[in-house]
């Protein structure tokens, strides 16, 4: 059984995507567009013997889309479309479909 896929937001609360209400959904997907539109830095780095090694990649277009699990969400937005409303499971919490 595959595991449910949880968000993490930006103030570091995990969110499961099920239990995500629909307006936050959406603006997540708007938010990845924007960002893989404009494109955005990804750092690693390493410590090895006291030295500290960083590296810098643009991540821009379809590779940032990966990056960002953009398919997940839309596959989740669509789950939702072809589910009737009256058969969704209303879940506890701030963030259950409305």
């Amino acid at each position: 059984m595959d595991k449910e896929f949880i968000h993490i937001t930006k103030d570091g609360d995990k969110i499961p995507l099920s239990q995500m209400n629909d307006s936050h959904l959406i603006n997540i997907i708007a938010m990845i567009k924007r960002k893989a539109q404009k494109g955005f830095m990804q750092y690693s780095g390493n410590v090895w013997q006291g030295e500290i090694d960083c590296d810098g990649e643009s991540i821009c277009g379809e590779e940032a889309l990966l990056k960002l699990n953009y398919q997940i969400y839309v596959d989740e937005v669509n789950r939702r479309q072809n589910t009737p409303r009256q058969d969704r499971i209303l879940t506890k919490g701030n963030h259950a479909n409305r």
